[in-house]
């Protein structure tokens, strides 16, 4: 990995961040805006991402504005909406070729600054607040995405079990926020959430590529100076959840053949913790691997779930595992999974099992560096909490981890969520 990354402040919590690598062709610069989950605002700033992607003021038309990209040999604009513990993550990012490989030498990186400025800075206006066709439009698709995310019941048991487990915290809202609150979206009070993102929200930009950097930057650094008073910025960052107060249990009912069993679990490790790394690792030992023990006992032999896998949420010092069963292998399933947990926590591991998750974790930090995307999202998740490390910094760390360290760390991972999902028959 021959990735060189250098982040400077540019303004009052806005950063700019470079990273570069020589291998590529192109370059990519996101901006994101960090602001804390709340079911009040969640799908006001959801919406906004894809509104401001629709064109700028002078380029206000969306068929116009996709010609424009293709003006500058195809370059793309996407968006995005994440979640990241406490917080919400709304990129809006622009990628094309650099300057180096254009026909004329055009300053492609320089024009797709200056359009992502505009997009954000400047967006479309009618009557001093945002168009209307485009926030109706948006607004009916944001919709039928949170529809779509409470129709697909593999994702949305694992959400309610997080819903749960998190109940108090900001991270038990959705990061579209709710289909009632998305329902009664009004325009006015999307411009305003706009506005207060723009005076209040952290700011990420992030440039990936093997480009110069220097002219993006002048281009934000100008424009986020000159732009709104930050003077009272939102306080980001996330609690971890406590192991205290029993286990919380759940069952619910759905129009379903196939029952969802999700676990939720207390780790008390959270990002930048000493055993981050152990824990990731453990968490892929138990079910995050096709050779996991999750996958191969509870899954393979005892045939007790359709699908079993385990997740460490290191924002919120938690670990879920989700799984799909028949309602009547219900306790089963549950008891096995407690069982492969407690293996993993006496000792129960054999050198191929860690061997083999070491080879997956060093895989996947190996390809995040071939795809500028991919940087680029690596890098959001980590800059959101004010951290920078890279795939080469994660890849040492999994080569230091230890069985001893697998162990500990599972040693302190403790049920606190059982979320059932049942079949309306048996109710």
């Amino acid at each position: 990995m021959s990735l060189n990354v250098n982040r400077q402040k540019i303004s009052d919590s806005v950063y700019f961040t470079e990273i570069r690598d020589s291998k590529f062709k192109g370059n990519c610069i996101s901006v994101t805006f960090v602001a804390p989950l709340s079911e009040d605002t969640a799908a006001k700033y959801a919406i906004l991402p894809a509104m401001l992607t629709r064109g700028y003021r002078e380029c206000p038309d969306s068929a116009q504005f996709n010609r424009l990209l293709n003006k500058f040999y195809g370059a793309e604009c996407n968006c995005s909406v994440a979640k990241a513990g406490d917080d919400q993550l709304l990129s809006i990012f622009i990628s094309g070729i650099d300057d180096r490989f254009t026909l004329e030498n055009e300053p492609i990186t320089l024009e797709l600054s200056k359009i992502l400025c505009s997009l954000i800075l400047d967006p479309v206006i009618e009557n001093g607040s945002f168009s209307k066709k485009i926030f109706e439009t948006e607004k009916k698709f944001l919709i039928n995405t949170i529809k779509a995310e409470l129709n697909d019941k593999v994702a949305f048991a694992s959400q309610r079990c997080q819903q749960i487990m998190f109940e108090g915290h900001p991270a038990s809202t959705g990061k579209h926020g709710s289909l009632e609150a998305a329902e009664a979206l009004d325009c006015r009070e999307v411009f305003d959430a706009y506005n207060e993102l723009l005076e209040r929200a952290k700011i990420e930009i992030v440039f990936s590529g093997c480009g110069d950097s220097e002219a993006a930057k002048e281009i934000f650094t100008s424009a986020f100076t000159s732009s709104a008073e930050r003077e009272k910025t939102f306080e980001t960052g996330s609690r971890a959840v406590s192991g205290f107060g029993g286990i919380k249990e759940k069952t619910e009912y759905y129009s379903i053949a196939q029952a969802k069993l999700s676990l939720g679990f207390t780790c008390q490790s959270v990002v930048g913790d000493e055993d981050e790394m152990a824990m990731n690792f453990m968490c892929a030992l138990l079910g995050g691997t096709p050779f996991s023990k999750l996958f191969l006992n509870v899954r393979e032999k005892l045939s007790l779930c359709y699908y079993c896998s385990a997740a460490y949420d290191k924002f919120k010092g938690a670990i879920f595992i989700n799984s799909g069963i028949e309602k009547e292998n219900r306790e089963k399933a549950q008891s096995e999974i407690l069982k492969q947990l407690e293996a993993i926590q006496n000792g129960e591991i054999t050198d191929e099992e860690i061997e083999n998750t070491k080879k997956l974790l060093k895989n996947a930090c190996t390809s995040v560096s071939d795809d500028m995307i991919k940087i680029m999202h690596f890098y959001i998740a980590r800059l959101c909490t004010g951290r920078s490390t890279s795939p080469q910094d994660d890849l040492e760390a999994y080569n230091k981890v230890t069985r001893e360290d697998i162990i500990n760390a599972a040693r302190k991972v403790a049920l606190n969520t059982v979320y059932f999902m049942a079949p309306k028959e048996e109710q």
